[in-house]
This record gives C-alpha cells, structure tokens and sequence, in this order.
C-alpha cells in the first residue's frame, strides 16, 4: 500500500511544479492502487504438445510452434535470459533462445530424464534421472556436470532462486524435501502422506507448495504448515492435469491437459479460462516474464511489455516512491526526457506524452525498440 508519507513526500518534490502537475501524478498513484493487475514484463509459456515445442505470449495471445531438430520430451526456460533448455530425442539437452533459434546442443544423457529446471541465479540446469535415482545438473553451457544419488522416486523439482533451495516431490514416498542448490542438507516439508505428488511448482510470494496428487487433483500447502487445499480438483477442466506452473505475481495457474488444451485460472481454482485448444496432449509447461525488446529498448517502456500508455508512469513512480519496489531491468527505458535521469520530471514528460496534445514525443529509441542514439550512464 501506498503510505501517507510517500504521498507527502511527492507534494514536497513537486512543490515549485503547477497544480496540475501535482493532481496528475495524485492520479496516477490512485490508478496504481486501483488497478490490481499492471504487467511488470511480458509473460511468456512454452509446452510440449506431441512432441512440438510451442510458445506463447500471454498478453498478445500469439502462439508460435517452434522449428526445432527432434522430438520434445521435457523443457524449462530462463525468461529473462531468452534462454529455452529441452531434452530432445534422441536424448540430447538442447539450449536454445525463446523463439527456438540459436541451438547449441549442450550435452548427450541416457534416457530417464524428467522435469527439468533451469536457475538463472547459479546458471544451472537440473533434471531427476530417474531410474539411478539422481539429481543432475551442468551449468548453461553444458558444462561441470554433478550428481547427487539417493533420489529414487523423485518426481518434481521445483526452484527458489531467491533463498537458494531446490523443493522435490518423491512419488512413492508421499513426501515433499527441501535441499539446498547442491541437493544436500535434505528437509522435509511432508514427510509423508502425500497421494504419489509430482510436478511440485512454488508460490515464492505467498509461500506455498502446489502439486499434483494421484488421482489427478492440483493440491497446496504453506511451506511452514498448514492445511492441504485441493485446489483444481480432477474432471474440473476436461481431460487429465498432465502438467502446470504457477505465476506468483499475479496468483495465476497454467495448466495443460490430455486433451490438447491450456487453461489459466487463479491459484485459488477459479475463474478458469481456456486459453490454448487444438494441440494434443500438453505434456510440459514453463513461464516466465521476458524483457520483449533485447537487445535494445523502448524509451518509455518502462515495465518491458512493449507499450508505452499509463502503467509506465505507474513503474516509474513506483520505483521511485515505494520502499522494497523490484529494481528496473532497464534503468534508462525510464529516462523519458532523455537528461540521464531518472526522477519525477519523467513521469510528468511521459504523462504529457501520453495525454496533453501537441506536447513533444519521446526521443528515439520510441516507439520502435532500438539503441540509444545518445548513450549516456544510465543502463539496460
């Protein structure tokens, strides 16, 4: 929530400004706190359907399927590195950019891989091979390979890149277990109980662990305790949950079907919507908010989605005034007047832009993603 401070704190800055420079950012602020869903970057989900990889872009709706050597078997992505990572018959992981192309292929695996999951902050790749009962993982180049034994009936690797853990479901054993990013120092969360959970996905905002059960059911649980919630149970979209993820920042869940269908809905179960239909069985999902113009930028695009309308003035004024708010990914997008700076003055620059006619537009890179004609210090 927006502390009275803050606002005091904005009148204060503005205080040799006009009148109406003031209400356009009082506005501003009140349109944050009304809108519960600004997109801070561009959600991006790629599966597996058949054996085709295929992209799609939330917000537009645009999906692609991907030109790739092979057939599919399993896929995790690092978004915001547009870096897509799959394991390819014959059983090969393959590092490739979001739209498929620049493949390298990192390295050969015998067959027995499952769930694989990419961390950016350690810029490693894991995966369970499940009949030695092992966690794996080499580095985004392919490179220092590990091996962590003692995994028999893991099912599910789910990553918290921001306390350094690795969350792993066990099938047979109806547990979920923490480890540390080396896969040692073992916790249990449940150590018991569980209906064969796979596919062990984590809500890192509102600290939770979601699955999917034995009989088909989307279940949660508080990391710390808790009651078991069954959130999407079994026959509430047609065909069976083969896999899903969770977006925590805007509480949603992707699911995908044997029926060759996408669903979202909210990580309580409701307000399911059919997003994808058409494919076959959707076999994998991942996701993940990408910068949508790399390399370069759009001034004024402050929240990366490829737009320039309101909720950048929103970003920007977040940044600026609201204690623990997300760094920019690209610092000088925000640099709407083009003086090195990120202050109030651009929000005022961008809101004229956008709403007072005749006011100068935006310098170039805008509205086309490009490079900075004047680079100065600020970066992106």
């Amino acid at each position: 929530m927006i502390k009275s401070m803050r606002n005091i704190k904005i009148f204060r800055l503005l205080s040799p400004r006009s009148y109406l420079s003031c209400l356009r950012i009082l506005i501003v602020f009140c349109l944050w706190v009304a809108v519960s869903r600004v997109p801070l970057e561009a959600q991006v989900l790629h599966w597996i359907s058949g054996g085709v990889t295929v992209r799609h872009d939330v917000f537009s709706g645009a999906t692609t399927n991907l030109t790739l050597p092979g057939s599919a078997v399993t896929l995790s992505s690092d978004v915001p590195g547009n870096r897509l990572f799959h394991f390819r018959v014959p059983f090969t992981l393959v590092r490739s950019d979001l739209d498929g192309l620049d493949v390298l292929e990192l390295t050969s695996y015998p067959f027995g891989f499952i769930d694989l999951t990419a961390v950016a902050s350690i810029e490693r790749v894991f995966w369970i091979n499940e009949f030695n009962g092992q966690l794996v993982s080499v580095d985004f180049q392919g490179l220092n390979p590990d091996v962590v034994g003692g995994m028999f009936g893991a099912s599910g690797i789910a990553a918290d890149e921001v306390d350094g853990y690795l969350y792993m479901s066990f099938a047979g054993q109806g547990a979920i277990r923490r480890y540390n990013l080396q896969g040692s120092n073992p916790v249990n969360i449940i150590g018991s109980g569980l209906n064969n959970p796979r596919d062990v996905q984590l809500d890192q905002v509102q600290q939770r662990l979601f699955w999917i059960n034995g009989a088909g059911d989307i279940q949660r649980r508080g990391i710390a305790g808790g009651p078991i919630e069954t959130v999407v149970p079994s026959g509430a979209v047609p065909g069976i949950i083969e896999h899903f993820v969770v977006d925590d920042v805007f509480q949603q869940i992707y699911l995908g079907t044997s029926v060759g269908a996408v669903w979202q809905m909210t990580t309580d179960g409701t307000l399911a919507v059919n997003m994808y239909s058409g494919g076959t069985s959707i076999s994998e999902l991942t996701f993940g908010y990408s910068t949508v113009c790399v390399p370069g930028f759009i001034r004024g695009d402050v929240n990366d989605d490829g737009l320039f309308n309101i909720a950048d003035v929103v970003r920007t004024l977040e940044v600026l005034f609201v204690q623990g708010s997300q760094s920019l990914s690209c610092e000088v997008s925000a640099d709407a007047n083009d003086d090195e700076q990120t202050n109030v003055a651009d929000a005022i620059y961008s809101l004229s832009a956008l709403f007072v006619a005749g006011s100068p537009p935006l310098s170039e890179p805008h509205p086309n993603c490009g490079a900075d004609p004047s680079p100065g210090t600020l970066g992106c």
